[in-house]
């Protein structure tokens, strides 16, 4: 979300760079975050909105008054595409793929599995309704099914699931964490 704002930021600044140079001076500091508070509301559901289901393509900003300057209102007119996107966050796609190596570290060490030894990979998370993390996993397990939402794994819950095995596996004696988080498990 943080990274599509910036990416609006940047074209403001070019389309209205007197309003940008007056929202960056240290003096509007509060106003500048008010702005990116309400671009990042627009940015998150954009988001969603491009990665689906079902993904799309390209996104159409139509923003007819982010704020105002000097009486005029200031409109946000501007196409974002998957392309764009995935360069935007390709860093942390870059990421997601030492990830998958540190994830793998312990059952190599430890149990001698292997990559092939994977029957599926669940893909939990928020950031896993993202195409491009689907893809990139793909390219460096191609062997191995991946799992999500079509299988009725819903990547938010599953992930407040591994949260309660992991709290009880390092408390097991405690009376809340074997009554509240393992009985929801």
């Amino acid at each position: 979300d943080d990274r599509i704002v910036d990416w609006m930021l940047e074209h403001l600044a070019r389309t209205q760079p007197e309003y940008i140079r007056m929202m960056k001076d240290p003096a509007n500091e509060l106003k500048l975050a008010a702005l990116k508070m309400r671009l990042k509301a627009y940015a998150e559901q954009t988001k969603k909105d491009l990665c689906g289901p079902p993904a799309r393509e390209q996104i159409q900003f139509q923003l007819a008054q982010i704020d105002s300057f000097e009486g005029r209102p200031i409109a946000f007119t501007e196409t974002l595409t998957m392309e764009e996107f995935n360069r935007l966050i390709q860093d942390y796609l870059e990421n997601s793929l030492a990830e998958i190596d540190v994830a793998l570290k312990e059952p190599k060490e430890k149990f001698n599995y292997t990559e092939e030894s994977l029957t599926a990979v669940l893909m939990v998370g928020g950031s896993t309704r993202v195409p491009a993390v689907w893809k990139i996993v793909e390219r460096r397990l191609p062997n191995t099914p991946l799992w999500g939402i079509e299988k009725g794994i819903n990547p938010d819950e599953i992930v407040a699931m591994g949260a309660g095995i992991v709290a009880a596996d390092k408390d097991p004696e405690s009376d809340i964490v074997s009554k509240t988080i393992l009985v929801d498990v």
